[in-house]
């Protein structure tokens, strides 16, 4: 926020108050309705490193009372809510060791599926990330001997699934059941195996298929194909092209997959 001009700021103090926006010109006098909530956000400091001693610029604290200086105190008493959010580290995003009984667990699913090394015992949780031509039995396990997917691989570990969409739909869809319950059954004539599966589904994908953003300057660069709706809303179902089936059912994310909520700055007007 302190980064928009200070004109331009102080210009929205009477719009917000008033609910009302007026543009006066020599040949027009013209009023909109401009009942809106601001949300703004903003660093404490220009470098955005106030807490930490050890990246703070030189500046500190004086960069911090310069920087939020820039927005006048109306402006900011027509800000109703504060809310402070502490910077996130990546220790905290971490998952914490293994415990004996965990690296017990994880080490006899791995020997199922002789990937023990020396027969000693994981230290470290499991990071898996199957290509997205993998096989609904690579995927979930199975096969002639009921050997463990990647669901069971990576137990109380990361499963990262890179290019989420151009996974099959049918072996996205096998996932559900074993992330809801925390168990991955394969069942054939000659087997009838369950593993544990309490993993983290970790998705990542683009916006669309050809990997664009969506710009409408982008020119020769965005996909001819599609419209710049889908590369705005990547959840967005793609439509069937001429030469595809009509019983092809659109690629969409599974029900399983939700955006994990973030924190956020917001300010209510009164």
């Amino acid at each position: 926020m302190p980064e928009f001009q200070r004109a331009t700021l102080e210009a929205l103090r009477q719009p917000l108050e008033t609910a009302r926006a007026t543009v006066a010109r020599v040949n027009a006098h013209v009023t909109y309705p401009a009942r809106v909530q601001l949300v703004a956000a903003m660093n404490p400091c220009r470098c955005g490193h106030l807490d930490d001693a050890a990246l703070a610029c030189g500046k500190a604290p004086r960069c911090a009372q310069d920087y939020q200086s820039r927005i006048s105190g109306p402006l900011f008493d027509r800000i109703d809510l504060h809310i402070d959010v502490p910077a996130v580290k990546a220790a905290d995003l971490a998952l914490p060791p293994l415990d004996p009984a965990e690296a017990l667990e994880i080490s006899m699913i791995h020997s199922v599926a002789g990937l023990l090394h020396e027969g000693r015992l994981m230290r470290q949780r499991p990071f898996r990330d199957p290509h997205h031509s993998a096989s609904l039995p690579a995927l979930i396990g199975g096969g002639h001997r009921g050997r463990p997917g990647e669901i069971s691989l990576a137990h109380l570990g990361i499963l990262f699934l890179d290019e989420l969409p151009e996974f099959q739909r049918a072996t996205l869809e096998a996932l559900r059941q074993p992330l809801e319950t925390a168990r991955a059954t394969g069942a054939r004539g000659n087997a009838h195996v369950t593993y544990p599966a309490r993993a983290s589904p970790r998705p990542d994908f683009t916006g669309s298929h050809a990997a664009w953003p969506p710009r409408r300057d982008a020119g020769s660069s965005r996909c001819r194909s599609s419209p710049p709706q889908e590369a705005a809303c990547p959840a967005a179902p793609r439509p069937r092209s001429r030469s595809s089936s009509a019983s092809t059912p659109p690629t969409s994310p599974p029900r399983w997959w939700t955006s994990s909520a973030r924190p956020s700055t917001s300010c209510k007007l009164r």
